[in-house]
């Protein structure tokens, strides 16, 4: 994990609301990551798309990032209809079933929506 692009921890979203989390990344390790590795979700609140929300384990695609390089890592999220704190948790995961790096999360406040 490098940085928040957008949705910094404790921003508050309208219940309901269709966002887009992107977060910066980089690759200090040995090899680029694998081909069809993907962002999953791995605990906490579940706010997803509705396309996402019946899925037990929801995931995103990543860009494979070469070593020393940095890349952006989205999740397209959906925030619960309760106003509220919520946090989901999200690894990056390859093709083979295993995670990576470190744990990121998602750190959101939920107000009402309006009318």
């Amino acid at each position: 994990f490098v940085k928040d692009i957008n949705i910094n921890d404790g921003t508050t979203i309208q219940a309901g609301s269709q966002f887009l989390k992107i977060w910066e990344m980089s690759n200090p390790g040995a090899g680029e990551w694998p081909e069809d590795s993907v962002l999953q979700f791995v605990g906490g609140d579940r706010m997803f798309a509705d396309v996402d929300a019946n899925k037990s384990c929801p995931h995103f695609k990543i860009s494979p990032a070469p070593v020393g390089e940095s890349v952006c890592v989205t999740a397209d999220l959906k925030a619960p209809p309760l106003p509220g704190r919520y946090v989901s948790y999200w690894r990056l995961v390859g093709p083979d079933g295993e995670p990576f790096g470190h744990c990121i999360w998602c750190d959101i406040i939920v107000e009402e929506g309006s009318e």
